[in-house]
């Protein structure tokens, strides 16, 4: 736990001691578990909030298909059931694995574009690492059905956006950009650059459904 504590807090310093030998099982598991958590929990929490109410009213199914089907695969007509959390746990976990490996050849094509002779695997252990504030990504996913069925005012909708997206995004891509400085030895503005831009690619698709303040008048995405 050490190695977290550094990582999200002196993260240069972290990643100095990383480049021979990356951690991988550990960042791994820390980043899928973790977020699996606030996914199960946020879950739980949307549909006793949401879904509830809006079952005994008759309108049910009318939610469950007015909701971005993107962020939400794995939500049921039976979301209160073990097989829709299960469903919507395991279609999580495919994307958050896809998105670390996806992470870590970027990376890789990076490091051999910039001359820098470096594994995969420590690429995507160096992926995994930067993700770790993402574990509190799960609970945006659930923010705009909140908004979209008036359940919450705007400032608790604004609060939630900033803890659960902005924050750990902002974490996201300082870990990033140290971890490029000390891994390639290149200028901080590359490294800005670099690290920008898989952070803008998150931003951009969640954003849509995640700000539903400034698009309030649009419809969500499908």
């Amino acid at each position: 736990m050490a190695y977290v504590w550094q990582v999200c807090s002196v993260s240069r310093r972290a990643f100095d001691g990383m480049i021979e030998r990356t951690p991988v099982l550990f960042p791994l598991m820390l980043v899928v578990i973790g977020s699996l958590v606030v996914f199960v929990f946020s879950f739980a929490m949307y549909s006793s909030i949401l879904f509830r109410p809006l079952a005994s009213q008759g309108t049910f199914i009318v939610a469950i298909h007015d909701i971005p089907h993107r962020y939400f695969d794995g939500i049921l007509p039976e979301p209160f059931t073990l097989s829709g959390i299960l469903s919507g746990a395991v279609d999580f976990t495919r994307d958050l694995v896809l998105r670390l490996l996806l992470l870590a050849t970027y990376f890789f094509v990076v490091a051999r574009v910039l001359r820098v002779e470096s594994k995969w695997e420590n690429w995507f252990g160096f992926a995994c690492w930067t993700q770790i504030p993402l574990i509190l990504l799960p609970g945006a996913m659930f923010v705009p059905g909140l908004w979209r069925f008036g359940t919450y005012n705007r400032i608790s909708i604004l609060v939630c956006e900033i803890v659960f997206l902005i924050f750990p995004l902002m974490w996201t891509f300082f870990i990033t950009v140290r971890g490029l400085q000390s891994w390639t030895g290149r200028r901080t503005n590359l490294c800005i650059g670099l690290a920008l831009i898989p952070c803008y690619v998150m931003f951009m698709w969640y954003s849509p459904a995640i700000f539903p303040i400034f698009v309030a008048n649009l419809p969500l995405p499908i």
